[in-house]
């Protein structure tokens, strides 16, 4: 397969007409949607968190390293399309943000993926905040991610083993033992360093992007933030999926008001009661083993499974389809 960085003209005259290509054009977006902007907001219908809390998002910084085209059915024409470009999802405006321009596509159909991962030095923004971009690089992260939790009455309860209350008072004690300190509006602040491809992606069952001579088609990479608070990863039938935050809550250790990384990665999973077997199933990660340990891996595996095309359509995670909503 031919992998394009030029067009080649004709050169003979009475064969012009002949091998003229018919081309299109393509306008690749990336969108987190409204939840990128607007949160999450506490409920029970719809996109809603279940026990209370509602989030927003301050900022939502994602490194997009690479869009990736191939031609389908006996479309001989492959593009790797380097970006390793970061995006404040947060700022977006309804339309999504226009990341690349393609004017020279063969007409039909291709297939559409994109490859999230760590920044490096030569990662450019398309439009954080000042300083960002130097957190992002000089630490090699994927996403940094901060936001607000809050709710009326709300506590955290932190892992016993782990709390370091200090001067504070616990307001109630659960059912296990925890002692619970009122929080009613929590702070998280999350660095990341997630590494993964949504390719193969699809929209209503039908594969790729279709490129028609003239005319300029739209691909959106939509990322779904909500990800970070569903009880499990599906791969069928989302019908069971839900939301909750209050594990998150439980994490803030030394009770400042702002869940951190560092806190993240000191609990484990088995740590925190929240993370029941009855709300939870974690056996369709897409991190295991080692590299699922703490709730810091449940952030990470979660960001893995945000990948989607065209708003709703599904994308596959390294290659492994994961339907998610």
């Amino acid at each position: 397969m031919k992998r394009r960085k030029i067009l080649l003209g004709c050169g003979i005259a009475v064969l012009a007409v002949a091998c003229a290509t018919k081309v299109g054009s393509l306008s690749i977006q990336l969108d987190g949607e409204d939840i990128a902007r607007d949160g999450i907001p506490a409920g029970t219908e719809g996109v809603r968190i279940l026990d209370g809390w509602s989030v927003n998002f301050d900022s939502y910084n994602v490194v997009v390293e690479h869009i990736e085209l191939a031609g389908l059915d006996g479309l001989d024409d492959e593009r790797e399309i380097e970006l390793n470009s970061a995006v404040d999802l947060s700022t977006l405006s309804e339309n999504g943000l226009s990341i690349q321009e393609l004017d020279d596509l063969d007409e039909g159909r291709y297939s559409f993926g994109y490859r999230i991962a760590p920044a490096t030095t030569d990662t450019t923004s398309l439009n954080l905040a000042e300083g960002v971009l130097e957190t992002l690089s000089n630490e090699g992260l994927s996403h940094w991610i901060q936001g607000t939790m809050t709710q009326s009455g709300g506590v955290s309860c932190p892992p016993s083993d782990l709390l370091n209350a200090g001067d504070n008072a616990a307001v109630s004690t659960t059912d296990d033992g925890r002692e619970c300190f009122s929080a009613e509006s929590i702070t998280f602040d999350m660095k990341l360093d997630s590494e993964y491809s949504a390719d193969l992606c699809e929209a209503d069952g039908i594969s790729g992007v279709a490129i028609s001579s003239g005319a300029t088609s739209v691909a959106v990479a939509t990322l779904h933030i909500d990800h970070l608070f569903f009880n499990g990863f599906p791969t069928g039938d989302e019908g069971g999926i839900q939301r909750y935050a209050q594990w998150l809550a439980d994490c803030d250790l030394n009770l400042d008001g702002t869940v951190t990384s560092e806190e993240l990665r000191e609990i484990h999973i088995e740590d925190l009661p929240e993370f029941d077997t009855e709300r939870y199933a974690f056996e369709e990660s897409p991190l295991e083993g080692e590299n699922f340990e703490t709730a810091l891996d449940y952030i990470k595996a979660q960001t893995m499974t945000q990948g989607h095309f065209q708003g709703e359509g599904e994308c596959a995670v390294n290659g492994e389809f994961h339907d998610h909503d």
